[in-house]
């Protein structure tokens, strides 16, 4: 059989993943193509950064950020510094992005942070 004398043949249906549109102004989409979207934007997320005490333990950082993560927040930034008004103890700042972020420097403190404020 010489080359190109069979017709290519492609599948009776398109594959699941792609996104079949059934008109092109508005793009309309059906059935399970949608599962494929990614989720639709959340509200809006605050960004604030929350001052604490660490406790003196070599694994602070990662509980905050544990703590952080398990509120449904985002750790975007870490700093450290130390503030004669908190005795000379090391400090840490946490630039968090979340929902809420307040509710999660509340959990901070449940867990034993001594927060010391929710900044912009």
């Amino acid at each position: 059989m010489a080359l190109g004398s069979k017709p290519i043949e492609g599948p009776s249906r398109p594959p699941e993943t792609a996104l079949p549109v059934e008109r092109l102004a508005g793009a309309r989409l059906t059935g399970q193509p949608l599962a494929a979207l990614p989720p639709p934007a959340p509200a809006r997320l605050q960004r604030l950064r929350i001052d604490l005490v660490l406790q003196g333990r070599t694994d602070d950082f990662t509980r905050a950020f544990d703590v952080v993560r398990g509120q449904g927040g985002t750790t975007v930034g870490v700093g450290r510094y130390t503030d004669r008004r908190a005795g000379g103890k090391p400090i840490c700042y946490l630039r968090v992005r979340a929902q809420d972020v307040r509710s999660i420097a509340e959990q901070l403190a449940r867990v034993g942070y001594g927060v010391l404020g929710v900044h912009p």
